[in-house]
């Protein structure tokens, strides 16, 4: 009956690693996830506006006999053709320039990689946030 087992909240046992700061790897990788998510929504919304921004078949067809046209007035020596290919590439690209869809391949590269760039930068920023560098 002498027996006592004595029990004290005082000590707190654990089997992690030395030093780890508790809950921090938790909160870094939902920052991670969250910046990452908002990439694939920001590069979706990027292909949705170069897809509305491109020009339609009609366009693009014209821009291909436009430079068919050229390419034959310039092996077959011909203005008719030539002239024809100028006309129909001039304004093509003078109806994008109208409303404001010029180029919109190149605008569409520019876009993604400034959101990569983006979400590289925010990548560093979290990691250093969580003296993870």
């Amino acid at each position: 009956m002498d027996d006592f087992i004595i029990h004290s909240d005082d000590v707190i046992q654990h089997f992690g690693v030395k030093g780890m700061k508790w809950g921090q790897r938790m909160a870094y990788h939902q920052e991670l996830r969250s910046a990452k998510r908002m990439k694939r929504k920001a590069l979706r919304d990027s292909k949705k506006t170069f897809k509305q921004d491109r020009p339609n078949w009609e366009m693009r067809g014209h821009r291909k006999i436009g430079k068919a046209a050229i390419a034959l007035g310039l092996a077959a020596k011909s203005p008719v053709s030539l002239g024809f290919g100028a006309v129909n590439l001039i304004g093509v690209q003078t109806k994008q320039f109208v409303n404001g869809k010029y180029f919109p391949g190149i605008n569409y590269r520019i876009r993604n990689h400034n959101i990569r760039k983006a979400y590289k930068k925010a990548k560093k920023e979290i990691r250093s946030k969580y003296g993870l560098n």
